[in-house]
């Protein structure tokens, strides 16, 4: 594909150049498919994304490639039709993600398994997600090794794959999990996969979370993989700090997000209609130092194929009036939610237990 008109910098992309560009990938696929053709696909349409955010031509772009006849192609791809009809009503579903972490290309065309291999496998973002999995078992893996009968939460946990990478480690089942998901679907996935571990299931949207107002349960290690991604600066700030409320001292939270040039950034916004809200290591430490208390420590590092960047809270011994979750206050002109919290000891419920709130899971811990 030539990309000599793309300049990134000054040029605004015409219907027909665009079109001229698109047709050029479908004639290439149909004449010998192979990865690189996506690969030169993603580049392009990374450019185009970028052109497009400069210009606030996002919904123009999209319309323009949703439409034209490569889409239908590509969408022979299990991964990327999965993206774009939402079954769900979300892109980025646990099912979509197990095309990843637990390859599968059977109901695939010819080119649609050869385009699936390049967008599950061979791009750099599939390359993220796994490496993402591994990060977080690594966490998990720490954090019992670390904490005798460990408490975990995952906030939007999906099929929580990441337990796969740590199945062997004895210390894992005498780990509780508190997995949280609004999509009822993957906790029972979740649930089912993992019936050996003592996985407690809460089905209730983020908001739930945020509003929830009980005395904490704490934790030793709060993750959520890909939850950033979709919410708001304002939003993330409130996420943040109701959950280091929740952290024991040393305890950690881990939160995930796609950077600003993730390499699948254009495949993702013009071919999956699966739009994220990037941010790179300067965005996270600036929610974090205008949301966390003195208490707090953090960092934030980017994964190794370079696509997702990560920032890593650590309480730190508390201090009077921090980590306190029965407060509520403005900092730097941002709002921060407490009285958001969790309680009860889940330890002794039957593995896969599920509860219909947060508040419903007290009520049945504290009889």
């Amino acid at each position: 594909m030539d990309h000599t008109f793309v300049s990134g910098t000054n040029s605004v992309l015409s219907n027909l150049e665009v079109s001229i560009a698109l047709d050029a990938t479908r004639a290439a696929l149909s004449e010998g498919a192979s990865a690189g053709v996506i690969e030169d696909l993603s580049q392009f349409l990374g450019r185009l994304y970028d052109d497009a955010v400069r210009t606030d031509s996002l919904a123009r772009y999209r319309q323009i490639c949703l439409g034209h006849s490569l889409s239908s192609l590509l969408r022979e791809d299990p991964f990327t039709r999965r993206a774009y009809e939402k079954p769900r009503g979300y892109p980025g579903d646990a099912v979509m993600l197990d095309f990843i972490y637990r390859p599968n290309q059977s109901d695939a065309s010819a080119i649609g398994a050869i385009i699936h291999q390049a967008t599950s496998s061979r791009l750099g973002t599939p390359r993220s997600i796994l490496w993402r999995r591994e990060c977080i078992a690594g966490y998990i893996a720490q954090t019992v090794k670390r904490v005798p009968l460990a408490s975990i939460m995952s906030v939007a946990n999906g099929h929580m794959r990441e337990l796969d990478l740590i199945v062997g480690d004895e210390r894992v089942r005498d780990a509780t999990f508190i997995a949280i998901d609004s999509d009822e679907l993957s906790l029972q996935e979740a649930a089912r996969s993992y019936g050996y571990l003592d996985i407690h299931s809460l089905p209730v949207p983020l908001t739930h979370l945020l509003r929830e107002r009980r005395p904490p349960r704490r934790f030793d290690l709060i993750y959520s993989a890909g939850l950033l991604d979709y919410l708001s600066d304002r939003a993330v700030a409130a996420l943040l700090q109701n959950l280091f409320a929740r952290l024991n001292p040393g305890a950690i939270v881990l939160l995930g997000n796609f950077a600003p040039d993730t390499h699948g950034r254009g495949y993702l916004e013009f071919m999956m209609d699966w739009s994220l809200i990037y941010r790179d290591e300067k965005d996270l430490a600036d929610i974090a130092r205008d949301t966390l208390p003195p208490n707090a420590s953090y960092r934030t590092f980017r994964d190794e194929p370079g696509n997702v960047v990560y920032l890593e809270v650590t309480c730190g011994a508390p201090l009077q009036n921090s980590c306190d979750p029965h407060r509520s206050e403005a900092r730097n002109g941002r709002i921060h939610f407490g009285k958001t919290s969790m309680t009860g000891d889940f330890r002794g419920k039957a593995p896969g237990t599920r509860h219909s709130s947060i508040e419903d899971a007290d009520e049945e811990l504290e009889t």
